[in-house]
């Protein structure tokens, strides 16, 4: 349909299918009528001459990659009505592989769908008024997302929410969060620019991985919980139950830097080997040695605390090139 110019969608239509606009190059306007509920995945992919597409107060779900290849479309606003935005079991949302940098959802939407801008690494700012909830996966490797806008009002953070958004900064605290109670599993996983998400008083629980490999170079500060999570050493063969905050996990083979100190006195001399250790750790000259801090994925920083033997931080590290 590269002939295909401008098209009015009839009121009498409530859903448009996968793919019906697909490859439609030419096309520059189209107008989606009120009552239409539902658009298809691919439904307009690569309709690269499109600069907008406006959303009717009736839709309620977006197939995935829906403008999938449009370009030159960089901001939309996602109605309040808005409840599915992810279909089966494949990756991406319906603005994965999309060119939107901003994003505005109508003040009165509870919950960000699943998935919704998995995928859409173009995706700069977000704008969420009075949200109560933001679904699994719903911005997952958006890589240029890096502040967000109106999240007070949140409860609930789903699963892997943030996961991969590297460009995600201290522009985003948690500690306008008042009513968030749990971090859940890899909710800021790999979100490696994150420095601080701020002091907060009211989580009671926070998940597997939900900080693993964020920050560059520095463990938290105690009172901020960046990246710290507590666990146990067990058997190789442990079969046994794992509780429902916890996952069981291998520590990578490979090469690591440990720094470490002896036996203290956990009352009188907790707080100041802490402080030695972290002073340490953040003057070690890693150029001279010939290693480098190894973020690969899967590779995670950790220590032992036991003020009778010792307390050793343990880094993750590779040859430098």
């Amino acid at each position: 349909c590269s002939s295909l110019i401008s098209i009015t969608i009839p009121n009498s239509v409530t859903s448009i299918g996968s793919n019906a606009f697909n490859g439609c190059k030419g096309l520059t306007n189209v107008t989606l009528p009120l009552g239409l509920t539902s658009i298809g995945s691919s439904a307009f992919n690569g309709c690269i001459g499109l600069t907008e597409i406006i959303l009717p107060s009736s839709i309620t779900s977006l197939g995935n990659a829906f403008i999938s290849g449009c370009t030159n479309i960089k901001e939309i606003y996602i109605p309040k009505t808005l409840e599915v935005a992810h279909y089966g079991y494949s990756y991406g949302g319906a603005f994965n592989g999309s060119s939107i940098e901003i994003a505005e959802f109508e003040e009165g939407i509870e919950t960000i769908p699943t998935e919704i801008f998995e995928g859409c690494t173009t995706l700069k700012s977000l704008n969420y008024a009075k949200v109560e909830e933001i679904g699994f996966n719903a911005f997952k490797d958006c890589t240029n997302l890096a502040g967000t806008c109106g999240y007070d009002k949140i409860k609930t953070l789903g699963e892997g929410c943030y996961q991969n958004c590297t460009n995600l900064g201290d522009a985003y605290s948690l500690a306008n969060m008042s009513k968030l109670t749990e971090i859940p599993n890899r909710a800021f996983y790999n979100c490696i620019n994150l420095k601080s998400v701020g002091y907060f008083t009211k989580i009671t629980l926070i998940g597997a991985q939900a900080f693993e490999n964020c920050e560059k170079g520095r463990i938290c500060s105690w009172g901020i919980p960046l990246a710290e999570c507590y666990g146990a050493r067990l058997p190789e063969n442990y079969e046994g139950e794992v509780p429902k905050q916890m996952i069981l996990q291998d520590v990578p083979e490979g090469e690591y830097i440990v720094f470490e100190h002896g036996p203290f006195d956990f009352e009188s001399e907790n707080q100041l080997v802490e402080a030695k250790i972290e002073e340490a750790m953040k003057n070690f000259d890693y150029e001279k040695s010939g290693y480098e801090l190894d973020f690969t994925e899967g590779r995670f920083f950790y220590f032992y605390h036991d003020c009778k033997r010792f307390w050793k931080y343990v880094r993750p590290v590779k040859k430098s090139n």
